[in-house]
């Protein structure tokens, strides 16, 4: 995507603006991709993901039962997460929209998964140990070093994160060389999927986002 991208706008270089799951994507590119470093002029993560030492969301108690939920991802989904599909967005309507009487049911799934704000609502990939063994050659993925990533990097963390905590966040920052900041948003209940769906979103997090491309904006 990044070379088809730079090939397709002449350009040398480009922004890389992550969330969640796409920042692990990075670190690990970065690391078995190191000339990506110089494709990438400025990398902002959101929620960033590296260490899930001090993960606390309710997914915890999926990870048992992992390798089913896989293979049923395999067949429903296609390995996506949240993949689009109308019967979502049908479900979605009739359920969660503001004036269902199961919105707060809705409201608690999302408040459990991610973390609680009410105010704001409107290592590589395993394959389990056989498929690791034949993509990697070793029984469990492959580690990955943010110590890797020369890129410049800011991390923009939510306080009330639960699947990217913020003390997850401090020990991805103590590790990234060319850290440029690490900040919270300036919202003491921001969670994780706050960064898309948070009402503020525009003015405490993508406002910040800009100001960093404009800051990193000349040439390197």
């Amino acid at each position: 995507m990044i070379d088809y991208i730079l090939e397709t706008t002449g350009y040398d270089d480009l922004y890389y603006i992550g969330f969640s799951s796409s920042t692990i994507s990075f670190w690990a590119m970065m690391n078995y991709y190191p000339a990506y470093n110089d494709k990438v002029r400025f990398m902002v993560a959101l929620g960033p993901v590296a260490t899930m030492k001090y993960f606390r969301s309710i997914v915890r108690i999926f990870v048992p039962f992992r390798k089913a939920i896989q293979k049923m991802s395999a067949i429903f989904s296609h390995n996506e997460s949240f993949r689009h599909k109308p019967l979502y967005g049908v479900l979605g309507k009739i359920f969660c929209s503001k004036h269902s009487p199961t919105v707060p049911l809705c409201a608690l799934g999302m408040f459990m998964l991610a973390g609680w704000d009410p105010k704001q609502l409107d290592k590589r990939y395993d394959y389990g140990k056989k498929q690791n063994l034949v993509r990697y050659g070793q029984r469990r993925p492959p580690e990955y070093f943010p110590e890797k990533v020369t890129a410049p990097v800011v991390l923009i963390w939510g306080p009330n994160d639960k699947m990217a905590d913020k003390r997850d966040a401090a020990l991805l920052a103590a590790r990234l060389p060319n850290l440029v900041r690490s900040e919270p948003v300036n919202w003491r209940l921001w969670q994780h999927l706050d960064f898309m769906w948070g009402i503020d979103a525009n003015r405490l997090v993508y406002s910040r986002v800009i100001h960093y491309m404009e800051q990193f904006g000349g040439a390197r």
